[in-house]
């Protein structure tokens, strides 16, 4: 096989690409230098690559978490593995790893926890990436769960699935949709994040278990318009999001000091979930109806997509 190795060192000064031919199997193959290019990194690049590999420890900490992560992640996959028939072991590991950042409007993703960590630990090879794959065809890299959706329930009815998790997701999947270019997936706003966080700043519980603290509250109608009057409810698909959006900024810019969390908060903003799901829902049978959907969002091959709670 011909291959092409990529290469760039400490130095941070370029790209080196190489094509050699390999040749023969086992511990001796023949590798012969076929082509090689140098790419040097613009300036202002360099600059910035500088930057995040500075002395202030913000590399440091992601590449740690990018290894423990990943032996987490390792760690789970063993123990599904030790569940199943000792005749029927698996094969291959798939993972999407931890999101730490995404900027789909800037073609932007980053996930980790490291695969080359989990393939020691699991013995399997790995499968990665999906995102980031996704946005490299043009996709926002977000949501995953419409390839499931169809998978799981496409049939003979039309059927739309929401996917609640930290963001909210839909996925609309015509009746007798057999290939994915006819369902249509996209991130509709916040899901379980923000009431997580209003939560865990009012009693310190990592999430409100059943709704009990909401059914406490009262939705605080002004600062409910205030939150749904943010534009990208109004943006078409196809659009993703996540916590870079829908985090504390927005909610202070709703007049809403997240400090002073309490059971009115957590009501207004699982009420948001609820609009936002409820409205988003009627949106899209409205469009499909009328025809103005089809053809026109092709779903994003790639994703977010949390478990359901």
């Amino acid at each position: 096989m011909i291959v092409i190795g990529l290469m760039s060192g400490t130095s941070m000064d370029g790209v080196d690409a190489v094509a050699c031919r390999i040749e023969g199997k086992g511990r001796h193959p023949r590798v012969t230098p076929l082509a090689a290019v140098h790419l040097p990194y613009p300036a202002k690049l360099r600059r910035r690559i500088g930057a995040v590999a500075g002395a202030d420890g913000r590399a440091d900490e992601l590449c740690r978490l990018n290894v423990e992560i990943g032996a987490l992640f390792g760690k789970a996959a063993r123990q599904a593995m030790a569940l199943l028939p000792a005749d029927r072991p698996a094969t291959l590991v798939a993972s999407h790893g931890q999101t730490v950042r995404h900027l789909p409007a800037e073609g932007a993703t980053l996930q980790i926890g490291d695969p080359a960590v989990i393939a020691q630990v699991t013995g399997l090879p790995v499968w990665s990436q999906f995102r980031s794959a996704d946005m490299a065809r043009g996709g926002q890299g977000a949501p995953l769960a419409p390839v499931a959706h169809r998978l799981l329930f496409g049939g003979a009815e039309n059927t739309l699935v929401v996917n609640l998790g930290g963001m909210a997701n839909v996925s609309w999947i015509p009746a007798g949709a057999d290939d994915l270019a006819a369902v249509v997936g996209y991130d509709i706003g916040p899901g379980m994040r923000l009431v997580d966080m209003a939560t865990q700043k009012a009693i310190g519980r990592p999430f409100d278990r059943d709704g009990w603290l909401a059914r406490k509250g009262n939705v605080v109608a002004s600062h409910l318009l205030s939150l749904l009057a943010h534009p990208y409810y109004r943006k078409r698909p196809p659009k993703s999001t996540g916590r870079e959006l829908f985090n504390e900024r927005y909610l202070a810019d709703a007049g809403i000091d997240l400090a002073r969390a309490d059971a009115d908060l957590v009501a207004t903003l699982t009420e948001l979930t609820a609009s936002v799901v409820g409205k988003e829902g009627k949106r899209v049978v409205q469009i499909i109806t009328f025809g103005a959907m089809k053809g026109h969002y092709p779903l994003p091959v790639s994703g977010r997509s949390t478990a359901i709670r």
